[in-house]
């Protein structure tokens, strides 16, 4: 059976934010998860007195990788992108592959690895970054301090 999540956004009078957290038992598919999410938010609904703000639902798969030796949560890399509204935006990977930095504190964005990647955002791409844009550009990418 897939497992699907559910996080529900409320706040407070105070307006103070919190996320509720759900994991399905035994739902069948993606319709069937719908049905059940909005039923469980309306159920939430009537027995919490904060507002609910938004709900995300997601199916859960389990993926099979392996982490390279040394990999450290600590390194990151932050990419300087141009979205297609011409603003730049800044796009963080954690723990960068060796193989891509560069000496100087630098990546390198012409590495397959890096324009693979970033063509998942790309306007032939499938996903958007920041405020819901695509990228038109990476113009570079340096390690995290």
């Amino acid at each position: 059976m897939p497992e699907y999540d559910l996080s529900v956004s409320i706040v407070d009078a105070s307006n103070r934010a919190t996320t509720k957290r759900f994991t399905s038992q035994t739902l069948v598919d993606w319709v069937a998860a719908q049905t059940a999410a909005n039923a469980l938010i309306a159920d939430f609904m009537a027995i919490c007195e904060g507002d609910v703000l938004s709900s995300t639902l997601s199916l859960r798969s389990v993926e099979t990788d392996t982490v390279v030796a040394g990999a450290n949560v600590d390194e990151g890399a932050t990419f300087a992108v141009r979205k297609a509204d011409n603003y730049n935006a800044s796009h963080k990977v954690p723990m960068p592959l060796t193989a891509i930095r560069n000496s100087d504190g630098t990546i390198d964005i012409t590495a397959a690895v890096v324009t693979d990647y970033f063509a998942n955002f790309e306007s032939a791409g499938e996903w958007t970054v920041s405020d819901g844009e695509v990228i038109t550009a990476l113009l570079g990418g340096t390690l995290d301090k």
